[in-house]
């Protein structure tokens, strides 16, 4: 009695790499879009809150930085 012969599944040269590739460009452009969005949630926020101490006016800054 023969023994099956297991059928391996070959894919074409590079198809794995170009894969991979395509599954990291995706993670990396959903990571930054997720960045990006809590950057807008976070700007949005404090225009609600007036008082955060990471807004500065133009207007406030002082002569000699104007120079640079």
């Amino acid at each position: 009695m023969e023994t099956p012969v297991r059928a391996e599944v070959r894919f074409p040269g590079g198809f794995l790499r170009r894969a991979a590739a395509m599954i990291g460009i995706i993670v990396l452009l959903g990571l930054a879009l997720g960045m990006m969005w809590r950057v807008y949630q976070h700007h949005e926020r404090s225009i609600a809150v007036p008082d955060e101490p990471a807004l500065v006016r133009y207007s406030a800054a002082p002569a000699s930085a104007a120079k640079y």
